[in-house]
């Protein structure tokens, strides 16, 4: 074999990959041959020879490639592929042996012959002006001659894989594994023997033609729908198995008034809502090239009846962003609505009867799909619509967990006699008994193959020799193979993947819009391709690959510049659609495969971006990591900057998705902020820090913290940094209960943010600036100045909600709702009412977890202990449900005031010991003052030495005193007057403090 190199003088454009059966051929003691004859009887032996072994592989299918010498290489499976290369091989083989030597007559013919299957490369090959036809090349040719080389004169050996595909056929002797020169591991090599004696076969299976209990199930369903009672079924089985075509039976059957079917694509396993919006667009005749105004126009002419303002804004959102949307703040809304519409679709729809709502390809459902299905599923009950879930075996384990109790319907393999129908059924009753039972013993039960099979067969009886397919895969590549002129198309198509139309297709191949519509049409016509109904007649038409086993097989032919080439220009085109219609998730799919590192990752990137502004945090997350596994094959000189956009998008997404403390987007901040400092990038660095910062101070490693504020101070000396890295600082330091470096860190940012907000003009950073106030506010209120910290408190609010963002509100209103639980002011229930109502909807997991802690605390203060102490006990395990680990001392003295109110003493007591224990292992001391003053109310109710509580109330006095906590100082003092009225320093402790005007308002009030 002789390569050829690919290059500039090289053109591969007709060459593709096929799953081939080679043979070589080697003529014995050739050289003995030559010194025995004349070289004019040599030369005419040497032809006849060439001849048989040409004449015996058309015979069987075969094709002779190259003949050098007295070897030949013969090719079974080129230019059409054939369902039994490896037996046709095998047959011509022997008979090649059987029918030399008696062409030979009286010398003594004999050759070797070597036989192995596997993926090769084949075609024409251009080299500058001149075309090698059907060059080959691939390992398998290689292990081809390594084999012939074994084989003794008139016998031949044969790979593994040949072997695996004749074990029915012919009979074979193992020879061990073999070391092959060019081979890194021993090759097992079997010999050839001869035909297979006839072998009786079983067929133990179950599935599709008569299937009795699975129509039975499903007609018992929708009974129960006709009745009015919604059912949900997820019927799961193998590729092939027959899924699609029992739901059809169903539809045929029952006439449903109206159907929906959304279909799951494996390439869009990670663009969230992908079934729904796809379904939509059909629906409402949305083109790719559509602008934000026409998909908005074709929304409204057909969902305006059916839905409401509000629900068409959120369609909007996902289908036709505009620039300055911002649509739901949350992935939970979001969910919430898109599940709000389907059920009010399905409840328009079900007014004229029945509904059958199909969901096709579920082992491809993308996390965000699921979601909605499973609130979907919930609400069908009480409607009359029946939903079938369909997928492949094994079920995807996301599928049981999201909707544990939903009833599965599976789908086994056929038996012998329904096998036997659908063979005859398809093939239009063409096929004797013995290639039935071939086809049968070779299909395992599988429908789709025995169909498939069963028609090809019967559409081309030569084809068959004396028995049927070996494999699937040669199967699928005869069926692309026999559209024809049509296959080039058919190939190209399969390079776009999921749902295409004639004008995506004309922009990838050398067709106009006119041919590539034709081609489309045709292979619809052979069954490869099928139509995806649209709303109206002048929607574009959008097709599918039949079955995705058939795109698989058209895709892999093609070689690798080709197959780059078609994915560059599908890559172009799909990136030349209008922002409303893109799909970035598929132009970096495309861009990757083209080779297009740089163009991929910054696909990635914007898909991940994409994805976190729809709340898609799950995707987006592996969007960025897509990016992220790409970086070693960028540029040395673009890595840093390409991971630093990632690292922050994984961060971001991992933040919402997992938690604040989740390991995944700790690391991934932490290398942004590296990266960020490395580059230069200030913005992005101090991102990247607040993100650490927030990290740490949610597991409760506030030194951690701390040390983020001063990373960030020290990294740049401008107001904007300078005014985040003082408020981590004053943060951090406030919870371990030192008070007054808070308030000088705070006051420092404050200052700072004077500045920056006359920089900044219009575009200051206005989080960080509620952010300080709130938390000066907080540090004021601890430090007894309640006026001041309510004043600030509601300022910070005010300002909040005039940004009109939810997490932002969400901060600004906790912290003035924790003041008033300091100061046990009157208004406490009310503010912990209005922080629960801010955040019900958009504030998150843990900014719902910590309302709900203040709803307890509210309870516990208003005589409602029981109900307040099981309500913090529930938002405890939710906070810590989030990654947060942080507030153990306040939960805990909480914790104890109710046990206190209850009587409950040990608890009450076992709970100060809790949060004691926590100071002393995070250094949270903000309200340790606190937790010793219950601890002393706790001894005093069951009864004991006053002592003992003495010394508590002693101690908080020192811990509040030694903080400049005087809000808890002065508390403190107050309850140890009660019990040593006569001791004098603690009157004028009171007085002290009193006489200051440190302590305003109704800070005083004891337990």
């Amino acid at each position: 074999m002789v390569l050829h190199p690919t290059g500039p003088e090289t053109d591969l454009g007709a060459m593709e990959h096929r799953h081939l059966t080679v043979m070589m051929v080697d003529l014995v003691e050739s050289t003995v041959l030559a010194q025995m004859l004349e070289p004019e009887d040599l030369l005419s032996t040497t032809l006849r020879y060439h001849k048989l072994v040409e004449q015996i592989a058309d015979e069987f299918g075969g094709r002779v490639l190259q003949i050098v010498g007295d070897g030949i290489l013969v090719a079974f499976g080129w230019p059409a592929a054939s369902e039994n290369n490896a037996e046709r091989a095998l047959r011509a083989a022997l008979r090649i042996h059987t029918d030399l030597p008696a062409m030979a007559g009286p010398l003594d013919l004999r050759c070797r012959i070597g036989i192995a299957s596997g993926v090769v490369l084949v075609g024409d090959i251009a080299l500058g002006t001149n075309i090698q036809p059907d060059a080959i090349f691939g390992s398998t040719l290689n292990l081809a001659a390594r084999l012939q080389s074994l084989a003794t004169p008139g016998g031949t050996m044969v790979s593994a894989a040949t072997r695996a595909l004749g074990a029915e056929q012919m009979e074979f002797e193992p020879q061990g594994v073999q070391n092959l020169a060019g081979f890194d591991r021993p090759v097992p090599v079997y010999r050839l023997t001869g035909e297979g004696k006839d072998q009786a076969r079983r067929h133990n299976r179950t599935p599709l033609l008569g299937r009795k209990a699975e129509r039975g199930q499903l007609r018992r369903a929708w009974k129960d729908v006709e009745a009015g009672r919604g059912r949900v079924i997820h019927i799961l089985g193998e590729a092939g198995i027959g899924k699609s075509h029992l739901i059809r039976d169903l539809r045929s059957s029952v006439g449903p008034q109206a159907w929906v079917t959304y279909h799951c694509s494996p390439f869009h396993v990670s663009t969230p809502f992908f079934p729904f919006i796809s379904q939509v667009e059909r629906w409402c005749g949305i083109h790719n090239q559509d602008d934000i105004a026409a998909r908005r126009n074709r929304l409204s002419e057909h969902l305006s009846d059916i839905l409401d303002d509000a629900q068409l804004r959120t369609l909007y959102f996902i289908l036709a962003p505009g620039p300055g949307d911002s649509g739901t703040t949350s992935e939970d809304e979001l969910r919430a609505q898109l599940s709000d519409i389907f059920i009010r679709v399905y409840q328009k729809l079900s007014r004229e009867g029945p509904v059958l709502v199909v969901v096709e390809d579920m082992q491809w459902v993308d996390p965000s799909t699921l979601s909605v299905l499973r609130d979907v599923a919930e609400h069908l009950t009480s409607l009359p619509v029946l939903m079938l879930m369909v997928s492949r075996m094994p079920a995807p384990s996301a599928i049981k967990e999201s909707i544990p109790s939903l009833e599965q319907l599976s789908l086994p393999p056929l038996d012998d006699a329904t096998s036997s129908e659908l063979a005859k059924a398809a093939s239009g009753e063409r096929l004797d008994d013995r290639t039935t039972a071939q086809i049968l013993a070779r299909g395992n039960g599988v429908p789709l193959f025995i169909k498939e099979c069963s028609a090809a067969i019967a559409a081309s009886p030569e084809r068959i020799v004396d028995n049927i397919p070996a494999t699937l895969h040669d199967l699928l590549a005869q069926q692309v193979d026999e559209v024809g002129e049509l296959r080039r198309a058919a190939i190209e198509a399969a390079v776009i993947g999921g749902a295409f139309g004639a004008p995506l297709l004309a922009q990838i191949s050398e067709l106009t819009e006119d041919e590539s519509e034709d081609a489309i049409f045709g292979l619809a016509a052979t069954g490869i391709l099928q139509h995806l109904p649209g709303a109206n007649d002048d929607a574009e038409m959008i097709w599918r690959f039949r079955h995705e086993l058939v795109r698989e097989a058209a895709y892999q032919s093609l070689v690798r510049d080709r197959r780059i080439h078609l994915h560059r220009r599908t890559a172009e085109a799909l990136a030349a659609q209008p922002e409303a219609a893109r799909q970035p998730e598929q132009i970096a799919r495309h861009w990757e495969l083209a080779g297009e590192t740089t163009k991929a990752v910054a696909a990635w990137s914007e898909a991940a971006r994409l994805n976190l502004r729809r709340h898609a945090n799950r995707e987006g997350a592996q969007h960025a990591r897509n990016g992220l596994r790409l970086l070693d094959e960028l540029p040395a000189d673009q890595r840093d900057e390409a991971e630093l956009n990632l690292q922050f998008l994984l961060a971001a997404a991992e933040r919402v998705h997992v938690g604040y403390g989740a390991e995944p987007a700790i690391d991934a901040f932490g290398r942004s902020f590296e990266l960020a400092e490395k580059l230069g990038d200030r913005r992005t660095l101090v991102r990247a820090g607040r993100g650490l910062f927030t990290a740490a101070m949610v597991k409760g490693d506030y030194q951690n913290a701390e040390q983020w504020g001063q990373a960030i101070i020290d990294a740049y000396d401008d107001h904007h940094t300078r005014m985040v890295g003082n408020y981590i600082c004053g943060a951090a330091l406030s919870p371990r209960g030192r008070f007054q470096d808070a308030a000088a860190a705070l006051e420092q940012a404050a200052s700072h943010a004077d500045a920056h907000r006359a920089e900044a003009g219009n575009s200051p950073d206005i989080a960080a600036v509620i952010q300080i106030e709130s938390m000066s506010a907080l540090v004021d209120s601890f430090q007894g100045k309640t006026e001041a910290a309510l004043a600030k408190a509601k300022r910070a609010v005010d300002a909040a909600i005039a940004s009109g963002q939810p997490l932002i509100i969400a901060n600004a209103m906790h912290w003035l709702t924790e003041i008033h639980m300091q100061m046990d002011h009157p208004d406490y229930a009310r503010m912990a009412k209005a922080l629960s109502a801010a955040v019900q909807d958009k504030g998150g997991p843990y900014y719902q977890a910590v309302a709900t802690a203040h709803l307890a605390g509210a309870a516990i203060r208003t005589g409602e202990a029981t109900e307040g102490v099981a309500m913090l006990q529930a938002a405890w395990g939710r906070m810590h449900a989030t990654g947060a680990e942080a507030a153990g001392v306040l939960v805990n003295a909480e914790l104890a005031r109710g046990y206190l109110a209850l009587g409950e003493i040990q608890k009450g007591l076992d709970a100060v010991g809790a949060g004691l224990t926590c100071a002393e292992n995070t250094d949270e001391r903000n309200y340790e003052a606190e937790i010793y003053r219950i601890k002393a109310a706790l001894l005093l109710e069951q009864g004991g030495p006053f002592d003992a509580a003495e010394a508590a109330l002693r101690e908080a006095i020192a811990v509040a005193n030694n903080q400049g906590a005087a809000l808890y100082e002065l508390r403190a003092l107050s309850d140890l007057a009660c019990i040593r009225p006569a001791d004098t320093e603690v009157a004028a402790r009171i007085t002290e403090l009193e006489e200051r005007g440190r302590v305003l308002g109704p800070a005083g009030t004891s337990t």
